[in-house]
């Protein structure tokens, strides 16, 4: 019997180098997470129920805070392209209202508020690439939640959002949406 490869299935998949954002856009449209950063074309894990969970309750307490101050609040699968032809998928991210103009059918530029949350398999990639990403673009609020799994008395799992980076500053809008 053939030895099959193992992949792990909460670890980015590298699909393909050389692309640009125009190969990218030209694809598929498609509901899979991908990310490409710098010319590199990554598949990203399906959420398992956990993510999904944390995503879904930040996304009401985004929506609450959109609601309150005006803006934009998105949710992947919604691509990000930047400036130098990378396009990401943030879990999550906001758009003050003096920068609206950039949410059209893709958001051109970096988001104000972006939040990824990672499970442990992804952690390295978010942490290496992409939050590097984030701070090279200058998104002004950028930071990662990683879930925790523990195991309660009574051997039921129970998960837990923590945040794993303190935010980088305050919201404000930033001279770089000009350039977008």
């Amino acid at each position: 019997m053939p030895e099959a490869a193992v992949l792990v299935a909460d670890e980015p998949v590298l699909l393909r180098r050389g692309m640009t954002s125009a190969d990218y856009f030209a694809g598929e449209e498609t509901m899979t997470l991908h990310n490409l950063i710098d010319g590199e074309l990554y598949r990203m894990p399906s959420r398992k129920r956990p993510q999904h969970d944390a995503v879904a309750t930040l996304l009401g307490n985004l929506a609450d805070f959109a609601d309150a101050q005006g803006g934009d609040v998105i949710l992947s699968p919604m691509d990000c392209e930047l400036a130098d032809g990378t396009v990401l998928q943030p879990d999550l991210g906001y758009i003050i209202p003096e920068r609206a103009g950039i949410y059209t059918d893709i958001v051109h530029g970096p988001p104000d508020i972006v939040i990824e949350v990672i499970s442990p398999g992804s952690r390295r990639f978010q942490r290496e690439r992409k939050m590097a990403v984030y701070a090279r673009f200058g998104v002004p609020e950028h930071g990662s939640s990683i879930l925790r799994t523990a195991r309660s008395p009574s051997s039921k799992t129970r998960t837990e959002l923590g945040r794993e980076r303190p935010r980088s500053r305050s919201v404000r809008p930033s001279p770089r949406a000009s350039s977008m």
